[in-house]
């Protein structure tokens, strides 16, 4: 492929990429969603990616000679959205909505930035078309910087350095809160595999353009270089957006991690002193079972699970109202249907109770199957999100922090349920909601 093959490779990814991420702060923005200011930080760093991207496209293009008044207008955002997507993993993991005073800092250097680049703003349009008609001949023209107090190739070499900074942050506070609040991976891990692959994008997009600029300008093949970095830069920028918008709860965020980690470290340490009693409880029901079974006469031990599945027995009724009792409190105090693909085995696993057993407690006493059973109490927690914080979020990433795998396995449940759509559900009929708060874990 030649070069002007290559071009053209990248002006479709950086359009794309333009595209995708002001796609995804507008939806972001919108419905009051910048009310949390991790929402607002990310919009930012999207902005600012998405404007880059396409500042980049008309100047490489050179179609930036017909708005000349726009070129090096964004350029202070430049040395802000890093340090935006770096506070966007911190505020999310820490569960703050504001900054601390000191974090203001990081935006200083756009600040310094923009003082820098007012003697250029408040040129005629004329000066500014000859200056950008000249810069356009060199091949890093796009990221050619002689119009402040640094040497040309300064101001990228810089940006892209903070980027890595930014990026190593993002990792080491992933890994502290991994090793700080390890029950958030249970509950939260595809929005934890999303905020590495964000870290990971901002590390990848910053180094190209640090080892692009870091040596002042002494490249051997320029205009290749200059299309590996914008190639790295278009196509990280894709990943991410294309990650945010194919997953909505994703985009809208989790909040409340250290809350629940705290809540159910909490949760734990009361379970841990119940497990023996809850061992003993199962031990002395699995006694009564083999005494029943001794004296069953020989010629029907081929029919265990079916007298097991007798509720007109005394004994086995009162041992499955029993395990009735154990399941319905652990469901409520330790919601396990918010993990994704929750099973049976697990859950029989987790009460210490055999799983035909719980199976038979299911579907005989209950009347209901796993599914349905499970999927009630995500429905529930959907409707107690909703009353508690209102609609932050879209229902599918309310439903995915309810438990729910997938888009159609929520809208199958609540129509199975109610006979409505989820939006129907959920929206017209207020009826649904609760009218009393309940603390979310």
């Amino acid at each position: 492929m030649d070069l002007s093959s290559w071009n053209i490779v990248n002006y479709s990814l950086l359009t794309i990429g333009s595209f995708l991420s002001l796609i995804a702060a507008f939806i972001l923005l919108r419905q009051g969603k910048w009310r949390l200011l991790s929402n607002v930080l990310l919009a930012f760093y999207l902005l600012g990616l998405g404007i880059a991207c396409c500042m980049v496209f008309l100047t490489t293009t050179g179609l930036i000679k017909s708005i000349p008044w726009l070129y090096r207008l964004p350029s202070p955002i430049y040395y802000c959205m890093f340090q935006a997507g770096y506070l966007y993993v911190v505020t999310l993991l820490e569960d703050r909505n504001k900054l601390h005073t000191w974090e203001w800092l990081f935006f200083l250097p756009g600040l310094v930035h923009f003082v820098e680049m007012l003697p250029f703003y408040i040129q005629s349009n004329s000066f500014k078309l000859d200056y950008l008609t000249k810069n356009l001949k060199n091949p890093f023209g796009a990221f050619f910087h002689s119009e402040g107090w640094l040497p040309v190739y300064t101001h990228n070499t810089i940006r892209g350095f903070i980027g890595i900074l930014c990026g190593l942050g993002i990792m080491y506070w992933l890994i502290k809160s991994y090793r700080n609040q390890p029950n958030i991976s249970r509950v939260y891990s595809g929005l934890l595999n999303w905020l590495w692959l964000f870290g990971t994008m901002l590390l990848l997009f910053a180094s190209a353009i640090f080892f692009t600029f870091y040596d002042g300008g002494h490249w051997k093949y320029p205009q290749m270089q200059s299309l590996i970095m914008t190639f790295c830069f278009s196509v990280s920028l894709i990943i991410s957006t294309t990650v945010l918008l194919l997953f909505p709860s994703y985009l809208y965020g989790m909040p409340r991690f250290k809350a629940f980690s705290a809540e159910l470290s909490e949760e734990q340490s009361r379970q841990g002193h119940s497990d023996a009693a809850i061992e003993a409880e199962h031990l002395m029901a699995s006694s009564t079972q083999v005494e029943s079974h001794q004296s069953m006469d020989a010629g029907k031990q081929g029919t265990e699970l079916f007298l097991l599945d007798d509720q007109t027995d005394p004994g086995m009724a009162e041992l499955y109202e029993r395990y009735r009792a154990q399941l319905e409190t652990y469901m409520t105090e330790k919601k396990p249907y918010l993990q994704h693909n929750y099973k049976v085995s697990d859950l029989a696993r987790e009460l210490h109770i055999p799983q035909h057993h719980l199976t038979i407690v299911l579907n005989k006493v209950m009347k209901m199957r796993f599914n349905d059973y499970v999927n009630q109490y995500r429905i529930r927690h959907v409707q107690l999100l909703i009353a508690e914080h209102g609609l932050t979020h879209s229902l599918e990433g309310l439903a995915s922090l309810a438990g729910f795998s997938n888009r159609v396995t929520f809208t199958r449940a609540v129509q199975r349920m109610s006979g409505q759509s989820p939006s129907q559900y959920f929206g017209t009929n207020k009826a649904n909601l609760p009218t009393t708060s309940y603390k979310i874990s």
